[in-house]
């Protein structure tokens, strides 16, 4: 899918310009008027969002904060032909990812928006690792999701044996099981998938902890 820059300012000038000038560097954009038509027609995916700060009805600084409130996460460049501090700190503040002054040179509008784009590609793949990993933790059994905690926080089969009172026979078998259930090859692999699921170290303070259905097992 190829990243798309929505283009959303009340200027028919500067739609018309800044989209000629991506379409002649083969970047796909979409224009609008105003942040109420952005709302209304917009597909959400891959891209950017280059916003105007001054416009009528819905200003940038509010298309922005209901951007947040929707979830969206595309890279916002805000524009202004009245460029000052206070708008520029407030800009990044909502979490802007540039704030550029108009009328701007094409060096410096294009360098960004390719950058804002490679971010929005790079964040959804990382949103797709994260859901791949999800999933495949989610094959795991209680007490699987328990010692994968414990490696995570770095304890030995024997810290992990004491900790729930099981063998390190047993922490041995559920490591294998683990490997199994989540198709890797190795434990290096599993702990990457975890950290990718961002799944919490175990708290070595917490009391522990017994699997339901599980006995108790105080082989050494």
């Amino acid at each position: 899918m190829q990243p798309i820059v929505h283009i959303v300012d009340d200027d028919p000038s500067v739609r018309a310009s800044i989209s000629f000038l991506l379409r002649s560097h083969d970047c796909v954009s979409e224009i609008y008027s105003s942040a109420e038509e952005f709302f209304r027609d917009a597909r959400f995916g891959l891209g950017c969002i280059l916003l105007d700060v001054r416009m009528p009805g819905m200003d940038g600084f509010a298309a922005q904060a209901e951007l947040i409130r929707r979830g969206v996460d595309l890279p916002v460049i805000f524009m202004s032909g009245h460029g000052d501090v206070p708008s520029a700190v407030r800009a990044v503040k909502l979490g802007a990812f540039d704030f550029l002054e108009k009328p701007f040179r094409e060096g410096v509008l294009l360098p960004i928006v390719q950058q804002a784009c490679a971010l929005s590609m790079r964040d959804q793949q990382r949103r797709a690792q994260r859901s791949e990993a999800v999933a495949r933790l989610a094959r795991l059994s209680t007490r699987e999701t328990q010692i994968l905690r414990g490696l995570l926080a770095g304890m030995t089969n024997k810290e992990i044996a004491r900790r729930f009172e099981i063998s390190p026979r047993t922490v041995e078998m559920h490591r294998a099981n683990m490997m199994r259930d989540m198709n890797c090859d190795a434990l290096s692999d599993v702990i990457r998938l975890a950290i990718e699921a961002e799944l919490e170290p175990l708290d070595r303070a917490s009391p522990p902890q017994h699997a339901a259905g599980e006995q108790r097992d105080l082989a050494a």
